[in-house]
């Protein structure tokens, strides 16, 4: 049997986001999830009230790539702005996100990832 053990998994805790009223904070786990990439592109399913991420190389289009590895901070995350999206997910959801909540992440593949709001399943 062949494994890939991630050493940093468990001290880390687990990959999730920040949403607050400001935008989407991504911690050291979920960036990795992306593997690390220059820029990344936001879509949402209104439907199904899910994020996805995914991570991309190249900057296809500005109005919609947003620069990614660059932003990293001192801690280890990254925060994106788009307080107008997270105006519009509080409308759908109910949800007040001036207090920032925590959801986790969920690998689709190498560098996509989905976050799953319709659950409201909140880190604590």
């Amino acid at each position: 049997m062949e494994y890939n053990f991630d050493w940093e998994y468990v001290k880390s805790g687990s990959p999730y986001v920040t949403i607050s009223s400001f935008g989407i904070a991504f911690n050291g786990l979920s960036i990795k999830q992306l593997g690390s990439p220059n820029y990344i592109i936001v879509g949402f399913d209104e439907n199904k009230l899910a994020i996805g991420v995914k991570g991309v190389e190249l900057k296809d289009n500005e109005k919609t790539t947003y620069d990614f590895i660059a932003r990293k901070n001192k801690d280890g995350w990254i925060r994106i702005g788009c307080k107008e999206f997270i105006q519009r997910l509080e409308k759908l959801t109910n949800e007040d996100f001036s207090s920032a909540k925590r959801f986790y992440t969920r690998k689709i593949s190498d560098n996509f990832i989905v976050i799953d709001i319709s659950t409201l399943e909140v880190v604590e």
